[in-house]
């Protein structure tokens, strides 16, 4: 991906419009020119002859602009939330007919409270069905005022939560039962006799999306449901992994963010494995950052056995799902 406009378009004002070209095959995959610089596109056109793009690979241009509310907006024909891996992007995607008419709309995924938590921070915080409640001790030193937000995110439980090298780490004085209870998916609980120590989730797809990390693929966990496990620490991966094994088949390696998009590589040629990822897409709380996912498997020479990609399969994740 082509980082200085990215750049440009995470640049952009409220207000502020901006010309872009997206093709995920190509090499630059994204321009970008400002619409008070190019106002006609004769910029960014000229820029775009000189792109290497594969035949018959899709392409579009469209305008973003941030809206009042800080949303990065991008329009432009055929833009699906399938896009939204490779361009790399937390933006609302929508698809505008030739004619102008908006024919679909993908709104922004939703900001996850816990990305705000920077490595080695900590906050007190309520884990609830919903987005988890923080509060940070130096404006809430005693956390009575999330006390007060969380008498309407009920039922929960309150602790402190840190980000750490291997993921957040949450503790909390609520007996092992209560917190077994709301304990959310991929989240790990450390047991000593029947109390519970801490309980923790590993760096998730969020970490990963824009660098690279492990992960730890079932079709069936302790619980018989398919589960994907992802982390920038392969041992809190490979613990969360343990904790969560069932009697299903599965796969681990490496994922990346080359140009966006999520790539896992495994030496287990596990049957379906991109459409069990398009299938966790659906109920994983970051499954969105999977859309456009490709997978390609190794042997122990390191030796390329299989490449599986198949964008049709991403056309049902939406923005924000979670």
């Amino acid at each position: 991906m082509s980082l200085p406009d990215r750049e440009r378009l995470l640049a952009l004002a409220p207000g502020e419009r901006a010309w872009f070209w997206f093709c995920p095959d190509a090499t630059p995959d994204l321009v970008v020119r400002a619409v008070l610089e190019d106002p006609a596109t004769a910029g960014l056109r000229a820029a775009v002859l000189l792109a290497d793009v594969p035949v018959g690979a899709f392409h579009t241009l469209g305008l973003a602009q941030r809206g009042p509310d800080g949303v990065l907006v991008l329009a432009a024909p055929g833009l699906c939330p399938a896009h939204r891996g490779p361009l790399g992007l937390d933006a609302t995607l929508v698809d505008v007919g030739a004619d102008g008419v908006v024919r679909a709309t993908h709104p922004a995924p939703a900001p996850d409270p816990l990305d705000a938590l920077a490595l080695g921070e900590s906050a007190w915080a309520w884990l609830w069905r919903g987005p988890p409640l923080l509060s940070r001790p130096s404006t809430d030193p005693d956390g009575r005022q999330l006390a007060l937000r969380a008498q309407a995110a009920q039922p929960g439980i309150a602790g402190q939560i840190q980000r750490t090298a291997g993921g957040l780490i949450f503790t909390s004085t609520h007996p092992a039962a209560v917190v077994w209870a709301h304990l959310p998916a991929a989240w790990v609980a450390e047991v000593d006799g029947d109390r519970i120590v801490r309980v923790s989730r590993p760096a998730g797809l969020r970490d990963v999306a824009s660098g690279q990390g492990w992960f730890w693929l079932t079709d069936a966990d302790a619980g018989g449901q398919p589960l994907l496990i992802c982390g920038t620490s392969r041992p809190a991966v490979e613990v969360a992994a343990a904790a969560s094994q069932g009697e299903g088949q599965g796969a681990a390696g490496r994922v990346s963010a080359p140009k966006g998009w999520l790539h896992f590589e495994t030496g287990t040629d596990l049957p379906g494995l991109l459409y069990l990822l398009a299938e966790l897409a659906l109920q994983h709380p970051e499954g969105h950052l999977l859309a456009g996912a490709r997978v390609t498997v190794r042997d122990p020479d390191g030796q390329i056995v299989a490449r599986y990609r198949d964008d049709a399969v991403w056309s049902d994740i939406k923005g924000g799902n979670g």
